[in-house]
C-alpha cells in the first residue's frame, strides 16, 4: 500500500521538524510548506491525502487557507492546529470546513488519531463520489 501523503502548513521551523518525524515514524509521507502560499503550490503539483496546517500564519491565516483549499480541493480532509485556541476559533474552522480542530501542546496520541478518522473520513468520501 502507499504511503499517504500529509502536507503539512506552518510558519514555524521547529514545528514543521517535529510533526516531519513523528510522521515519518508512523509511516506517513510529510509534505512541508512554511506558508499557505508555498502550500497552494504543491498541491497544484501533488495530490495529498490529507492537510495539517496551524491556524495563525502571516499573509494568509489557516481559515483563509481553509477557504482555498475547500474551493480548490474539496476533497481532501483538513485539520486545524492552533497554539492560540478558542471556541470561537474552533467553531468557525469546522464550519468552513475542517474535519477537525486540535490546540497545540496537543498529545501526540491524540493528534495521530484525529489523522487516522481523518485518513479514513477521506476515503470514505472518495468511494462514495466514484
Amino acid at each position: 500500500m502507499a504511503q499517504e501523503k500529509i502536507l503539512v502548513v506552518d510558519d514555524q521551523r521547529d514545528e514543521l521538524a517535529l510533526l516531519e518525524l513523528r510522521l515519518k515514524r508512523c509511516g506517513y509521507m510529510p509534505l512541508l510548506a512554511g506558508s499557505a502560499a508555498k502550500a497552494l503550490q504543491l498541491l497544484e503539483k501533488s495530490t495529498v491525502d490529507l492537510i495539517l496546517c496551524d491556524y495563525r500564519m502571516p499573509r494568509m491565516d489557516g481559515l483563509a487557507f481553509l477557504a482555498e483549499v475547500k474551493a480548490r480541493y474539496p476533497g481532501i480532509p483538513f485539520v486545524m492546529m492552533t497554539g492560540h485556541g478558542g471556541m470561537e476559533k474552533a467553531m468557525a474552522t469546522l464550519n468552513e470546513g475542517a474535519f477537525d480542530y486540535l490546540e497545540k501542546q496537543f498529545n501526540m496520541d491524540d493528534l495521530f488519531d484525529t489523522i487516522r478518522r481523518a485518513l479514513e473520513y477521506g476515503k470514505t468520501g472518495k468511494q462514495l463520489r466514484c
